[in-house]
């Protein structure tokens, strides 16, 4: 569900950020914006977002 919500506010992201420049930007960054999406989409499922810090300050195991 996370990842839903996540995705969502990236495309929102993506079509703010192209209202805002309107034609000011390249067609080239226009399709590297999206692009982001689907690099998202797939490198999301083995991401895992909770970092944890174990006593000696150094990160925990992801998984």
């Amino acid at each position: 569900m996370a990842d839903f919500i996540g995705l969502n506010v990236l495309m929102l992201a993506v079509l703010f950020i192209r209202g805002l420049a309107g034609d000011k930007i390249s067609k080239r960054l226009r399709y590297a914006f999206w692009l982001v999406i689907p690099v998202f989409m797939l490198v999301s499922p083995f991401v895992n977002g909770r970092l944890c810090m174990n006593r000696s300050r150094s990160l925990c195991s992801i998984m």
